[in-house]
């Protein structure tokens, strides 16, 4: 279900981009216009979450224009506590934690990821990956 949300964000973010879910490393790809990608590894905040970011900081990133972690939490209140702990990392200028929560469609149909918190905040970079879309 949270792998479904997010799937569903990115499409709504990157209308225009071809979103590629992959059964490896990272969770979803999305190519931009002149070969660069970003890469999107979704990860439910639990007791090893802080292992499971070092994990993914150990793999091979600088492939990426920019990746994203995705820090999906419970609910709303729970995001400064995620907050709190992504920052404990020392992260590559590359990468971002997304943090957001699950909340249910009004409408009643499938859960939605709300991003909540992007953390470094988005810096001159976005203008270039918005540029190079």
């Amino acid at each position: 279900v949270v792998e479904f949300a997010v799937r569903e964000w990115l499409l709504r973010i990157h209308a225009e981009k071809k979103v590629q879910a992959n059964r490896g490393f990272p969770d979803f790809t999305v190519s931009l216009q002149g070969g660069a990608r970003l890469g999107y590894e979704v990860k439910v905040l639990t007791s090893t979450t802080s292992r499971r970011i070092r994990e993914v900081l150990s793999q091979d990133i600088a492939e990426f224009q920019r990746f994203y972690i995705i820090l999906v939490t419970t609910d709303a209140k729970a995001d400064e506590f995620a907050l709190d702990l992504a920052s404990q990392h020392s992260l590559p200028a590359n990468v971002s934690i997304i943090i957001g929560h699950i909340e249910d469609d009004p409408d009643g149909s499938d859960p939605l990821f709300i991003p909540d918190i992007e953390e470094p905040p988005p810096g001159p970079w976005a203008r270039n990956i918005s540029q190079a879309q």
